[in-house]
């Protein structure tokens, strides 16, 4: 999930995405050097199921392509 500048709409984005009834959910978060809060909301919300990476300002198309790398269940 790319989250540049998404800070406001993280909680309900990761708390929906974190509900779903399966044992392998997983939540890779790639932020593209945004300048706002949203490394702190995400370091905010305590679950081993986050992994956040940071990008050195690339793209979407970057970041998108990294988190699908780094997916790790089915």
């Amino acid at each position: 999930m790319p989250v540049y500048h998404a800070e406001k709409r993280l909680p309900s984005l990761v708390a929906s995405r974190l509900k779903e009834n399966r044992s392998n959910v997983e939540l890779n978060s790639v932020n593209d050097r945004s300048t706002g809060q949203t490394i702190s909301v995400i370091n905010r919300i305590r679950d081993d199921r986050i992994i956040l990476v940071e990008l050195a300002n690339k793209s979407v198309y970057a970041a998108r392509n990294l988190a699908l790398t780094m997916h790790r269940g089915d």
